[in-house]
């Protein structure tokens, strides 16, 4: 990767009933090899659930 590529940085945090963190993710990846959006933007069906199979057939390879 190179320093002048734009980098995309998802963290997520996963927090118990009482709001303890349980687990903190910080994923970096060069952003021109991903395409974010919320689930009912890509799907043809928003209501539709798909299968991580089914999801990279269409190109989409990071699930968050």
């Amino acid at each position: 990767m190179d320093y002048t590529e734009a980098v995309l940085i998802i963290t997520r945090t996963m927090c118990d009933q009482q709001g303890r963190m349980l687990e903190a993710t910080e994923v970096k990846v060069p952003a021109n090899r991903f395409e974010i959006g919320h689930g009912a933007e890509l799907a043809d069906d928003p209501h539709a659930l798909f299968t991580p199979e089914e999801l990279a057939s269409e190109g989409i390879a990071l699930i968050i």
